[in-house]
């Protein structure tokens, strides 16, 4: 059978028309939607959360230090740093953020000073 259909049709016709048979939903082209250009913010800054406060011995330098080292970003641009008693919160760029989250994903979050995204606050 295999034969006879290749000694009249093209390989690639053949193929196609079992495509179009077996995946008729998958493959008809009324079913997709025009993909746009995504925007990423790279202007904005991302607020940050931070497992450690005052109790555990965290302070503004110590903090800066420790995200300068892990993820060589400049100290100017660690922003809005504020130590409470059991967390703290710091705030960067955009894409410094993502650097800086990015080593955190390797680690396990019980392990010592832990930075992940701060939750928006409910209104």
């Amino acid at each position: 059978m295999a034969k006879e259909l290749t000694e009249h049709k093209k390989p690639e016709d053949i193929i196609s028309a079992l495509l179009q048979y077996s995946f008729p939903d998958e493959l008809n082209e009324k079913r997709y939607v025009e993909i746009e250009e995504a925007v990423v913010d790279k202007k904005g800054k991302t607020r940050l959360f931070v497992t450690q406060g005052k109790q555990e011995g965290l302070t503004h330098k110590k903090l800066v230090t420790y995200i300068k080292d892990i993820s060589n970003i400049a100290s100017e641009k660690i922003r809005d740093v504020q130590i409470l008693d059991k967390y703290s919160f710091v705030t960067l760029p955009f894409r410094e953020a993502e650097i800086l989250l990015t080593s955190f994903k390797r680690r396990k979050k019980g392990s010592g000073l832990f930075i992940t995204k701060a939750k928006k606050m409910r209104t």
